[in-house]
């Protein structure tokens, strides 16, 4: 599902186009309407789409963006499963930025991420990469349960056998980032 507008240029028709789709992609796609063996395949699909579809609606400080080549890199740590959906993304043109994917190991710097996607892993010791994700500007998407409330912004949370967003404001604010009402509207909240 390719459901890449650009709010800033169309407009609140766009936004809300936007935000049907991927409340579509939820209902659409929704892991209670797949067969057992296509379950992981769509969950994957729908993040994915919310992955590349998220840097439209985040606003970093203006220095962060500036010497990176009009590059926008999600870094991934820690989600095979992830691989191929997250492949597709690769040079894909963003409105202002071309996405760039790259894979890291936990030990590995994020140095030139501009966001990281924690995927699940029981393994993972995350608090000292999100520390730094946040004195960095970075935005962080994250699996594991209870990711937002070990200090991630965004996490991946299945409500209602649908894939939905949970953000938390206190660490968008610890990173200097700025989220749009429009996506706030579309996930649960937390402080």
């Amino acid at each position: 599902m390719d459901v890449s507008v650009n709010p800033a240029v169309c407009g609140r028709w766009c936004v809300k186009y936007l935000a049907g789709a991927l409340l579509m992609s939820s209902v659409a796609f929704g892991v209670g309407s797949a067969s057992d063996a296509e379950l992981p395949a769509v969950e994957l699909q729908v993040k994915s789409t919310y992955l590349y579809n998220l840097p439209k609606f985040v606003r970093w400080p203006e220095p962060v963006l500036e010497n990176s080549d009009n590059k926008l890199t999600i870094c991934v740590i820690g989600h095979e499963d992830m691989r191929d959906y997250l492949y597709k993304l690769d040079d894909r043109q963003l409105p202002k930025n071309q996405l760039k994917v790259s894979y890291r190991n936990l030990d590995a710097s994020l140095l030139g991420c501009h966001m990281v996607y924690f995927g699940v892993d029981k393994h993972l010791d995350i608090g000292s990469k999100l520390e730094w994700c946040h004195r960095n500007h970075v935005l962080t998407i994250g699996d594991q349960p209870g990711f937002v409330e070990s200090g991630g912004i965004i996490g991946f949370s299945l409500i209602d056998e649908r894939v939905r967003l949970v953000i938390s404001r206190s660490a968008t604010r610890a990173s200097g980032l700025q989220i749009s009402a429009k996506l706030l509207e579309l996930a649960q909240v937390v402080d």
